[in-house]
């Protein structure tokens, strides 16, 4: 788990109140490049009590890893279907056929996820229109 000192935290505080442009998922990448850096600065001036204290900070675990890992990717798929909405608009032409096309890509994606979170055989998801 990372661990911020309380003057990093409170930067990072108020950097995501102040700034309309900062997003979670740029949050979430901001907090771990200043713990990463932290555990740098600990290892270069032999801060760390021991090797165990700096290896859980950045040496993550599985579960830290996973949700780190899950959040920017999550955030970074979000923003690229609000991207496909954006076709929907009055400046592009579209058929049914082609929409349909794009929304069964789509929906196989998602349960490509939930099939691979449950264990089961994947296949790759091809899409042309």
């Amino acid at each position: 788990m990372f661990q911020l000192n309380e003057e990093e935290y409170e930067i990072l505080k108020s950097q995501f109140a102040t700034s309309k442009s900062l997003t979670i998922g740029s949050y979430v990448i901001e907090f771990s490049r200043i713990a990463q850096e932290n555990v740098k600065i600990k290892r270069r001036e032999g801060m760390a009590e021991n090797e165990n204290e700096v290896k859980n900070a950045a040496g993550e675990s599985k579960s830290d890893k996973f949700k780190r890992l899950a959040s920017k990717r999550v955030v970074n798929a979000i923003q690229k279907i609000e991207l496909i909405t954006n076709l929907a608009a009055s400046s592009y032409e579209s058929t049914p056929e082609e929409v349909a096309k794009i929304l069964t890509a789509l929906q196989g994606s998602v349960d490509k996820v939930k099939a691979a979170f449950s264990k089961q055989k994947i296949d790759k998801t091809t899409f042309k229109l």
